[in-house]
C-alpha cells in the first residue's frame, strides 16, 4: 500500500481533460456529425475548432467543383459525340476516308468554312453552277447566307435563276437529315441579281426597288461577298467557278459597297 501511495504522490496534480464520445445506441448520429468526423483526423485535434468554423465553405466549395467537374465531362461527351456525327456524315459523302483522312474531294471541300458548307460543297459536286453567270451565283449565295424571313416587296427574278434555285432546294431537302437547310428565298436572290446583272443600276436605285431595309440590303451583299470569297479558294480545282465567282466579286463591289474587305 505505501509503495502505491507512493507512485501516486509522484504523478501530476492535474491531468489534461480529454472529451470523450459516448455514443446512445438509441440516439442516431445526425449526419453532419458523421460527415464531419469522416473529414478529420481525430476528433481532439487541437486544430478542430478552426476546421469546422472553415468546414462550410470549404464543403460548398468542394460541391461546386464536383459539379464543374460534371459539367466539363458532359460537354465533353456531347463534344465529341457531335465530332463524331460530323466525321460519320463526311464519310459517307466520300470526304472523309474510313480511316478519317481526306479524300479528294475532302482536300477542296476543307476549304469552304462558312454555313451550310455541305450543301455548298454538294452543289459544286453536282456541277450545278456550270453555266451560271456571276450574277446568278451570287444570287445563289444570298438566298443561301440570308436567315431572316420578315415578308416584304423585292424584285422578280430571271427564269433561269428560278430553275437554279429548284435545283438547289431539293438538294437541300435531300440534305435536311444531316444538315439544316437555309431559307432559300428567291425574293432575297432577286436583289443581289439585279445588283449584280446591272452595273449601271445605282444604290438609290437598288434601294428602291424593294421594301428591304437599306442596312440590311448592305448586310445581304457584305454576307454574299463572304460566300464568294470562300469560292475563290477554289482555283486549283474549280478554276471556272472563281473566275465567275471573281466577275461577281468585282461587280458586287461598286458604290458604297466599294470599301467592303
Amino acid at each position: 500500500m505505501e509503495e502505491l501511495l507512493h507512485h501516486l504522490e509522484e504523478l501530476p496534480g492535474r491531468l489534461p481533460e480529454l472529451p470523450i464520445l459516448i455514443p446512445k445506441d438509441d440516439e442516431p448520429i445526425p449526419d453532419a456529425v458523421v460527415q464531419t468526423l469522416g473529414d478529420f483526423a481525430c476528433p481532439t485535434c487541437p486544430s478542430r475548432s478552426a476546421c469546422q468554423r472553415d468546414y462550410p465553405l470549404a464543403s460548398k466549395l468542394r460541391q461546386e467543383q464536383h459539379r464543374h467537374v460534371k459539367s466539363i465531362q458532359a460537354l465533353r461527351t456531347s463534344l465529341w459525340h457531335r465530332f463524331q456525327e460530323k466525321i460519320d456524315v463526311l464519310q459517307q459523302f466520300g470526304y472523309l476516308t474510313p480511316t478519317a483522312h481526306l479524300t479528294e474531294d475532302g482536300e477542296w471541300a476543307r476549304l469552304i468554312r462558312i454555313d451550310h458548307s455541305l450543301l455548298i460543297t454538294e452543289l459544286l459536286r453536282a456541277d450545278a453552277f456550270n453555266g451560271a453567270d456571276p450574277a446568278m451565283l451570287a444570287a445563289v449565295m444570298s438566298s443561301i447566307a440570308h436567315d431572316d424571313d420578315r415578308p416584304g416587296a423585292f424584285p422578280r427574278i430571271s427564269s433561269g435563276l428560278a430553275s437554279l434555285l429548284g435545283q438547289v432546294r431539293k438538294l437541300a431537302a435531300a440534305l435536311a437529315p444531316h444538315e439544316d437547310p437555309p431559307l432559300l428565298r428567291a425574293d432575297i436572290a432577286a436583289v443581289t441579281e439585279r445588283w449584280i446583272g446591272d452595273p449601271t443600276l445605282t444604290w438609290i436605285g437598288l434601294c428602291k426597288s424593294t421594301t428591304m431595309a437599306e442596312g440590311d440590303i448592305y448586310r445581304l451583299l457584305a454576307r454574299t461577298l463572304e460566300f464568294l470569297s470562300q469560292l475563290h479558294t477554289l482555283k486549283d480545282t474549280h478554276p471556272g467557278l472563281v473566275d465567275t465567282a471573281s466577275r461577281a466579286i468585282t461587280s458586287l463591289r461598286r458604290g458604297v459597297l466599294e470599301e467592303l474587305p
